[in-house]
C-alpha cells in the first residue's frame, strides 16, 4: 500500500507541475519597464509559418517577381542560415516562442523567450570563445553589447549599463502591472503573433498636432486560423478620444458604402469594429478562417491588376474620404 500511495503522490506531483508550466512569454514581462519607448513581439514560427504557406499556394513569389522584379530564390537559403545561427547558440529554432526588440533610452534590446536552458546555453556560448562577466553577462562580439540569461527561458542583448537596469525592475514599474495594460495582461498578449506597444517619447511623432494628448498606443496581430487584428490608441483629452473614434467611425461607414455590395470585401469591411471610452479608442478587425482563403486570393487576383475594378473602388474611398 505503502508503494501504491507514493506512485499517486508522485503522479499528482507531476500533474500539478505539468499545468504550472513556466510561461516564458509572460515572464519575460518581468523585464519589460512600464514607459517602453518601443516593445515589439513576434512569434517567428508562426510567421514563417504563414508566409511560407501563402507564397506557396498563392504563387506570391512568382507575382512580386514579375511586378517588381523581386527575387526570391534566395529566401529559403537565408532562413535557413538564420535558424542554423541561433541554433549554433544552443537555442532550438522550434523550442523559440518570441523574439522581440525594446526600445529604451533611445537604445535597442534584443529579446528572446521559450523553453531555453540557461546552463546549456551558457556552456554553448562559452565553448564558442564567449566570456564571462563578474555579474553574470556574457560578451557579444560587439564589444559594447552584452549577452544576459537572467533565469531559464530567457535572453536578452544590450549595452551594460541597461541590461542592470532590466535585470531587476521592481513589480510596480513593470509594463505587465501598468493599469493601461490590463486588455492585454489579462488575454495573455503574447498569444498574437506579432504585438507591438508604445509609450511614445518626446521626440517621436514631434509634428502630429495632437502629440501632448498622446498616451500608448498598441497593435496586435494574430494570424493563427482566422485573421485578428486590433489596435488601441489612449488618448488624455476625452475630447479628442471622441474625435478619433468620429474619425474612424466614418471612414469605416465610407468603407463599407464602397465595398458593401463586393463578395469578399463586403465581409471584411463588416467585420471592422470601433468603440471608445473616455481615454481609449479601440479598433478591431476579424476575418472567420473560413474566409481568408477567398480573401488572399482576391488580393492577389488585386495586386495582378492594377487597373480593375477594385482600385477604382478604393479610389472613390479616398475621395469620399477627403
Amino acid at each position: 500500500m505503502k508503494s501504491i500511495r507514493w506512485a499517486l503522490l508522485g503522479v499528482l506531483i507531476w500533474t500539478v507541475s505539468c499545468s504550472q508550466r513556466i510561461d516564458y512569454s509572460k515572464a519575460l514581462f518581468r523585464h519589460v519597464p512600464d514607459d517602453p519607448e518601443l516593445l515589439l513581439l513576434a512569434r517567428p514560427n508562426e510567421l514563417m509559418e504563414f508566409t511560407q504557406k501563402n507564397m506557396a499556394e498563392l504563387g506570391i513569389q512568382e507575382l512580386l517577381g514579375d511586378m517588381w522584379n523581386a527575387d526570391f530564390v534566395d529566401l529559403d537559403q537565408y532562413r535557413h542560415v538564420a535558424v542554423e545561427v541561433i541554433e549554433a547558440l544552443g537555442l532550438p529554432w522550434q523550442d523559440i516562442q518570441v523574439v522581440g526588440v525594446l526600445v529604451y533610452f533611445q537604445k535597442p534590446v534584443f529579446l528572446v523567450s521559450g523553453t531555453i536552458d540557461r546552463d546549456q546555453v551558457a556552456a554553448k556560448i562559452l565553448e564558442l570563445g564567449f566570456t564571462e562577466n563578474a555579474n553574470g553577462t556574457f560578451n557579444y562580439v560587439y564589444e559594447a553589447q552584452k549577452l544576459f540569461m537572467p533565469e531559464d527561458g530567457i535572453i536578452m542583448m544590450a549595452e551594460e549599463e541597461l541590461l542592470e537596469f532590466l535585470m531587476d525592475i521592481p513589480e510596480e514599474n513593470r509594463l505587465w502591472n501598468r493599469p493601461d495594460f490590463a486588455d492585454y495582461r489579462t488575454k495573455a498578449p503574447l498569444n498574437n503573433s506579432l504585438f507591438v506597444w508604445s509609450n511614445p517619447p518626446d521626440y517621436f511623432l514631434k509634428s502630429f498636432e495632437y502629440r501632448d494628448d498622446l498616451g500608448s498606443v498598441s497593435l496586435a496581430i494574430d494570424l493563427k486560423g482566422a485573421v485578428n487584428v486590433k489596435s488601441t490608441v489612449h488618448i488624455k483629452d476625452p475630447d479628442k478620444t471622441l474625435m478619433l473614434y468620429n474619425l474612424l467611425t466614418g471612414a469605416v461607414h465610407i468603407g463599407r458604402a464602397a465595398f458593401g455590395g463586393h463578395p469578399v470585401y463586403g465581409s471584411v469591411f463588416s467585420g471592422l469594429e470601433v468603440t471608445q471610452d473616455n481615454q481609449r479608442v479601440v479598433s478591431s478587425l476579424v476575418v472567420p478562417a473560413a474566409q481568408v482563403p477567398a480573401l488572399r486570393e482576391q488580393l492577389i487576383s488585386d495586386m495582378g491588376n492594377p487597373s480593375g475594378e477594385t482600385f477604382q473602388g478604393f479610389q472613390r474611398f479616398f475621395e469620399a474620404f477627403k
